[in-house]
């Protein structure tokens, strides 16, 4: 089903109310074309309005994800006035068992604003831990929730699946001379059950790293330091 307004094309607006389905099948991933070399036409991008994005069932086949998965998606998206920027929230909800990916994100170009808000869930043996490749596929939670400008951010971000990793700390991005900025992680939790037998015991125990690099106006980064204590190693870098 889809209701939009396609009149507001002319002003350079894509409006769409509702864009709903029942059921979406897709057995594998598509072959896509190489993607064109930009034209260099200068067109402004198109603005857009997502009232309503609701797909009751989405049936992905093994090759998309590794298994068979079943799901459900919710979500809207507005980027209209560059003075209110990007703002979208989002619900991807498995009906074959349990597990949710859910959250919101907004970003305001004008004033750097950045907001997110993002939590995920599943049980052991479940499509994240697959596709990161954990050991046994245990139950994995995690969130990243954050808020301020980028040259004042401040985040949370949390990884637990249970014995085999279990992760929490901060984010932050400063503004710092010449239109740079500084990222910085400080994150301390239980490491060991990622590591090889014969490495585990360097890494039982609670594990802390602290790093942070600059990224100048051109994009390039440069990393001033990276430290990781355990309870058998320490490595400064």
């Amino acid at each position: 089903h889809l209701a939009w307004h396609p009149m507001r094309l002319l002003g350079g607006v894509l409006d769409i109310e509702t864009l709903a389905a029942g059921k979406v099948s897709l057995t594998r991933l598509p072959e896509l074309p190489p993607a064109p070399e930009s034209s260099g036409s200068g067109l402004p991008a198109m603005r857009a309005i997502l009232g309503n994005l609701s797909v009751d069932e989405l049936a992905l086949g093994a090759p998309v994800l590794g298994t068979p998965v079943t799901l459900s998606i919710t979500g809207n998206a507005r980027l209209v006035d560059p003075a209110e920027g990007l703002a979208l929230a989002f619900a991807v909800e498995r009906r074959d068992s349990p597990g949710a990916v859910k959250g919101t994100a907004r970003y305001v170009p004008g004033t750097e604003q950045l907001d997110i808000d993002v939590a995920a869930g599943e049980p052991a043996g479940g499509v994240v831990a697959r596709l990161i490749g954990l050991p046994g596929l245990p139950a994995v939670a995690a969130s990243v929730k954050g808020s301020g400008t980028l040259d004042d951010w401040q985040g949370k971000l949390v990884l637990d699946a249970g014995d085999m990793l279990d992760l929490g700390g901060t984010a932050a991005i400063r503004a710092v001379e010449g239109g740079s900025r500084r990222v910085m992680l400080d994150l301390a939790g239980t490491v060991a059950g990622l590591a090889p037998e014969n490495v585990r015991p360097a890494l039982d125990g609670r594990s802390e790293m602290i790093g942070s690099a600059v990224i100048d106006p051109a994009g390039r980064i440069a990393i001033e330091g990276l430290n990781l204590k355990t309870a058998g190693v320490g490595l400064a870098l």
